[in-house]
């Protein structure tokens, strides 16, 4: 059964107003206050790089079409050259 709130103190028997000690408000009655949002600097920030780097594709065709045709010609690289590069990519200094 389903009751229409206005009729809830009539048919239960119960004065909410009083029961929990408010005051009766006027259906119509417009609330003065706006609510907003403050989005900070940092996140801003933060959202537009995540923005960006979702655009960055996966794979960087460019780069490994270059290593495969070094390593077909026979150019191997060392493993010092390799664990350079990594740390250089870690660390956002590769070009």
């Amino acid at each position: 059964m389903l009751i229409q709130p206005k009729r809830v103190d009539q048919v239960l028997g119960v004065h909410l107003h009083k029961v929990y000690n408010t005051a009766r408000t006027d259906a119509t009655t417009k609330l003065q206050r706006s609510d907003f949002i403050a989005i900070s600097k940092l996140s801003q920030l933060v959202e537009r790089g995540r923005a960006k780097a979702l655009l960055l594709p996966a794979v960087r065709e460019d780069l490994v079409a270059e290593k495969r045709e070094a390593l077909l010609s026979g150019k191997q690289p060392e493993s010092k050259q390799i664990a350079a590069e990594i740390i250089k990519s870690a660390l956002g200094m590769s070009e």
